[in-house]
């Protein structure tokens, strides 16, 4: 009988994509046949639980929908009307978590991802970029989605995501990205931090969503890495009641897996926290490296980078970490409507593209007619009168 161990490894292949059209009820309602059985598990399975908030008026996170993303109202509400949910309860160990039922990380650290946004200077033809390495599990590889919401009356989600999971990682139909990273600590009570995620990404810069995010007292452990299409960005430490924003140093932010903030600093889990450091200035090096010729292929190429393996940017299983390794890549063009993803490790398999054709410019339309989006937003004539037509194109 041999003695060896198996070992985790993702073969080459492609993320499916999951993309719907229409009004957001009918997104929703096509959402609700892709993930029928899951939305029964989360919103059928505890009949004396709590009301989420889309089927709610009376609460501060139903108010603050009505308020900044008035559409996902409707688009939940079409996916329980297809998945024939009559009565959606969230269970109590969900309550106070996003509206999909996602619940803040707690420590320890359970991934270990990287995140980045670059301006105009570092990139070719001056188009900002951003993206994240994602260190999970290795059956996360086989479970991930790109999600394409394409909404006629309100900001789609474009992300690499989970089922059921609007949120995800990447950007919107206003090209304004998230990208997020599990940070040590308990989560503190506060606005859930997914919720707020996802009105954020209806706004069209990264200081509205920074804005809204100080409006509603979010709660939380967690880092979020923000960027638009104009270029900007910023990035939002949150926990042990406090929260840190980083701004921009040479039109260059990354974030890892520790508090940059000393305040902040938990030394809960020392092993990663040195993995950490070091992915960030390795990550900061190879781009700064890069300046002025990088393009979203060179993006991927320096978050490839196996320096100090197994605390490298590109990380692969190893004895000590079984089944633990980058599961997925990300790189998002949110100037260009374009997302480029890898399954598994970015040095390994090939990218595919995806593209939200011209929905930036008739969603910035529609959602400023409900209310959507926040102060200092301008829409062109010329953005109102933009097609409507949501097309992709997968290419290696």
């Amino acid at each position: 009988m041999s003695n060896a161990q198996t070992r985790f490894s993702i073969p080459e292949g492609t993320v499916p994509l999951v993309e719907v059209h229409g009004t957001s009820f009918e997104c929703g309602e096509q959402l609700g046949i892709y993930w029928r059985q899951l939305a029964h598990e989360t919103f059928a399975s505890a009949p004396d639980g709590e009301r989420p908030w889309f089927e709610r008026s009376d609460t501060a996170e139903a108010k603050a929908f009505d308020r900044h993303a008035p559409h996902l109202r409707e688009l939940y509400r079409g996916m329980m009307r297809s998945a024939n949910i009559a009565n959606p309860r969230l269970p109590a160990s969900r309550t106070h978590s996003g509206p999909a039922g996602e619940r803040p990380p707690a420590t320890p650290v359970k991934t270990a991802c990287s995140s980045y946004a670059l301006n105009g200077t570092f990139t070719a033809d001056g188009s900002p970029l951003a993206g994240q390495n994602k260190d999970t599990g290795w059956g996360s590889a086989f479970r991930y989605v790109v999600l394409k919401v394409c909404s006629t009356d309100g900001p789609g989600t474009f992300s690499l995501t989970y089922p059921l999971d609007l949120l995800g990682y990447g950007s919107s139909a206003t090209g304004l990205c998230i990208f997020r990273n599990s940070m040590p600590g308990e989560p503190q009570p506060g606005f859930p931090w997914v919720s707020w995620c996802l009105m954020a990404k209806c706004k069209q810069t990264v200081a509205e969503a920074v804005e809204l995010f100080r409006q509603l007292a979010v709660g939380g452990c967690a880092n979020f890495l923000l960027a638009d299409r104009f270029g900007g960005m910023a990035d939002i430490e949150l926990g042990a009641g406090r929260t840190n924003v980083l701004t921009p140093s040479a039109g260059l932010l990354a974030h890892t897996n520790h508090f940059v903030d000393p305040v902040l600093t938990d030394d809960s889990f020392p092993g990663e926290a040195e993995h950490s450091v070091h992915r960030l200035a390795i990550m900061k090096t190879r781009f700064e490296a890069e300046r002025g010729r990088l393009n979203w292929m060179g993006a991927l190429h320096c978050m490839s980078d196996h320096e100090k393996h197994p605390m490298s940017l590109c990380r692969h299983e190893t004895p000590a970490r079984r089944g633990f390794m980058t599961t997925a890549s990300v790189v998002a063009e949110p100037a260009k409507g374009r997302l480029h993803v890898v399954r598994g490790p970015p040095c390994s398999n090939p990218p595919v593209t995806h593209t939200m054709s011209s929905i930036t410019a008739i969603s910035a339309f529609n959602i400023r007619s409900r209310g959507c989006v926040g102060p200092g937003a301008s829409v062109s004539s010329s953005t109102a009168s933009a097609s409507t037509e949501c097309a992709d194109a997968g290419r290696r």
